[in-house]
């Protein structure tokens, strides 16, 4: 148990200096389906400004609010409606996107409906995950004030 306390506070130090952010960018940028490096680049940026906005959200608000006056079951609900709603968003970005960098009308999109869907479902996946980590976090932390409480 305290090694994986050890690996989550050096990931957390990590995480504090910037360098999840910039791999996360990296990670991003080099995953990214299009030919166009201007696309990539605004795209990525665009989709990490939105990974750390939902973190920040999920950590003022969310834990703040929900988890740390123990209504477990309204964190969950609200987690699930921020991941579906910021996924939409964030499709409804990148739609944009790609509509002012390839020059294609909006209403060509609906054609890619499989192709739209699996990067609606890939991104809910994402924003879960950051907030799966968030949670770690902030149990981690609290796991730590309580050892030194004691």
């Amino acid at each position: 148990m305290k090694r994986t306390n050890a690996n989550l506070d050096y990931i957390e130090r990590l995480h504090k200096r910037g360098v999840t952010w910039a791999l996360l960018f990296v990670l991003f940028f080099a995953t990214h389906p299009n030919s166009n490096y201007l696309l990539r680049l605004i795209s990525s940026l665009a989709f990490l400004g939105q990974v750390m906005l939902l973190t920040e959200v999920v950590n003022k608000v969310l834990i703040r609010r929900c988890l740390k006056n123990q209504r477990i079951l309204l964190f969950v609900l609200l987690d699930f409606a921020v991941v579906c709603l910021w996924s939409y968003i964030s499709l409804w970005i990148e739609l944009l996107l790609l509509h002012f960098f390839d020059q294609r009308p909006i209403s060509d999109f609906s054609e890619e409906f499989p192709y739209m869907l699996l990067i609606f479902i890939i991104r809910m996946l994402w924003f879960a995950a950051a907030i799966v980590v968030a949670v770690a976090f902030y149990y981690q932390r609290k796991e730590n004030e309580d050892k030194i409480i004691a």
